[in-house]
């Protein structure tokens, strides 16, 4: 009887950079608001345009090379009992933020995020852009980035909600780009989630390279053999 051979531990097809995926729109998008999980995107594999087009999405142009920044906090309180022996540990807040840098800083769709729809007026024609900066309260947006790696591994990152939290200084010097620091706040969504990110190994995995003469473990447990040769009843 043949003995299956486990799969080793390390697996490059399961490493990935946060290369953005540029295809359409330069990988980072802004769009409304949703609040219908059936407009969410539905995988990494799903067309950048497809999913965009669901809510409305547009791009945000040029992002700096720092690329997107996911930072999640969570506050915890130990519940003990009489003798302070922990009986439980709740959380008591939660939050996620991105951080990314736009470069592009007469982006209207990024200038309406930072500023509020109503403070940012766009003349296409005579290509002028208007930008009221108020105490006004931000409006929330859905974003979406899209990532690539090798052998056509894919990566998103979705947030039905979010808001700015804050711009970082604005230099206006000619060795520099305009641009806009921004960190963002991640909202919870109708679903519970605060960020949904998915992630597509692309390409040829490690199990379906398995020589024909070997067997191998796979993900989930289940076990390729190879055929059993002539004359061999076991």
């Amino acid at each position: 009887m043949t003995t299956p051979i486990q799969q080793v531990g390390r697996n490059r097809s399961q490493v990935m950079t946060g290369a953005p995926d540029v295809k359409y729109s330069g990988g980072f998008w802004i769009g409304d608001p949703v609040y219908d999980p059936e407009q969410f995107p539905k995988s990494a594999k799903e067309e950048g345009n497809e999913a965009a087009a669901r809510f409305g999405a547009v791009s945000a142009g040029f992002i700096t090379r720092e690329g997107v920044n996911e930072n999640s906090e969570r506050s915890t309180d130990k519940l003990l009992d009489w003798n302070l022996d922990v009986i439980d540990v709740v959380t008591t807040d939660f939050s996620t933020t991105l951080t990314v840098t736009f470069a592009e800083s007469m982006n209207a769709a990024v200038l309406k995020f930072i500023y509020g729809d109503e403070n940012v007026t766009v003349d296409e024609e005579a290509g002028e852009v208007y930008i009221r900066k108020t105490a006004d309260d931000l409006p929330t947006k859905s974003l979406m980035f899209d990532l690539k790696g090798k052998n056509g591994a894919r990566g998103r990152g979705f947030a039905a909600e979010a808001t700015v939290q804050t711009v970082g200084e604005i230099a206006y010097v000619k060795d520099g780009l305009i641009q806009y620091q921004t960190t963002i706040d991640v909202l919870n969504d109708v679903t519970g989630a605060f960020l949904h990110t998915w992630f597509s190994k692309g390409g040829v995995t490690r199990a379906s390279r398995v020589e024909a003469n070997t067997g191998s473990t796979i993900a989930g447990g289940s076990t390729v053999n190879p055929p059993a040769p002539a004359g061999d009843t076991n």
